[in-house]
């Protein structure tokens, strides 16, 4: 089971300029037809004023649900698990739907 993380600005951008179609959860490429499950997600970029990665979720993508799960709170850019702080970057999980490669032309370039 392949997950890829997809920024939020790519996905905006690519549903203003019709290279994906979003319905019901769902994601589809227009130029081969590649569907994807979605669910939106934090990817962890860093640690916020240096403490220690304390919830060990730094480079990692964590959906809403899981944050919800472990007592997390977005603010903004932040992710405040605890006592700790994250700058985060918003997007998506898309876990591919098909067979084959799992990778959209769409996303290479």
């Amino acid at each position: 089971m392949t997950k890829l993380f997809i920024p939020q600005e790519w996905i905006a951008q690519a549903d203003m300029e019709g290279v994906i179609r979003i319905e019901g959860g769902v994601m589809t490429v227009a130029s081969d037809g590649k569907q994807y499950g979605i669910e939106e997600a934090l990817y962890v970029v860093s640690v916020e004023g240096g403490d220690p990665d304390a919830e060990d979720l730094l480079g990692k993508v964590i959906t809403h649900e899981e944050v919800r799960q472990r007592g997390g709170e977005q603010v903004g850019e932040s992710l405040i698990m605890g006592e700790t702080a994250y700058r985060i970057e918003q997007g998506f999980v898309a876990l591919f739907e098909g067979s084959g490669s799992p990778v959209s032309e769409a996303f290479r370039g």
